[in-house]
């Protein structure tokens, strides 16, 4: 067993926390509960590895959703308690280089690359709002929890963060 990323999420009710474990095992992904004391729970989602390349969790930590970097034009959400997933085709500005579930959870941030860097709000429907384009690159993002900032990286030659506030 190879550990790769653990993902912590504070859910949205109060005092709720959730951990996602995701861990490779041969040629799958596995996305277990991760209990800091108890170790690994319950699991989620056993996919093939070369269909997985980046993930979040809901803020109220009911959904995963997951994509692929430089491939593919869809994300997959994978609902916690059904089991049932479901893809959005993306208005898509180059490939996936990074995705977030939006605080309230009712939409996504992605950071798409092609020739230069665009970071985008994208709609549950994959219709993707440009926010920030960059000629040589975003180094992620954080979106604050009421939704009205986002802070992230550029590359330009020189080290900048910038610190943008949502209307």
């Amino acid at each position: 067993m190879v550990l790769d990323h653990i993902h912590p999420v504070q859910a949205a009710c109060a005092g709720v926390s959730l951990c996602i474990l995701e861990e490779r095992q041969g040629d799958e992904l596995v996305i277990s509960a991760l209990d800091p004391l108890k170790g690994r729970g319950k699991e989620f989602l056993r996919i093939k590895n070369d269909v997985f390349g980046l993930m979040d969790i809901s803020p109220d930590g009911k959904q995963i959703i997951y994509g692929h970097p430089e491939r593919d034009q869809y994300v997959t959400v994978f609902d916690l308690g059904t089991h049932q997933s479901r893809q959005i085709h993306i208005q898509s500005f180059g490939n996936l280089d990074d995705l977030g579930f939006a605080p309230d959870g009712r939409s996504l941030y992605m950071c798409f690359w092609a020739p230069g860097f665009t970071l985008a709000k994208v709609g549950m429907d994959g219709h993707a709002q440009p926010l920030r384009e960059a000629p040589l690159g975003l180094t992620g993002f954080a979106i604050s929890p009421d939704g009205r900032q986002i802070v992230f990286g550029e590359t330009q030659g020189e080290a900048n963060v910038w610190l943008a506030d949502r209307e």
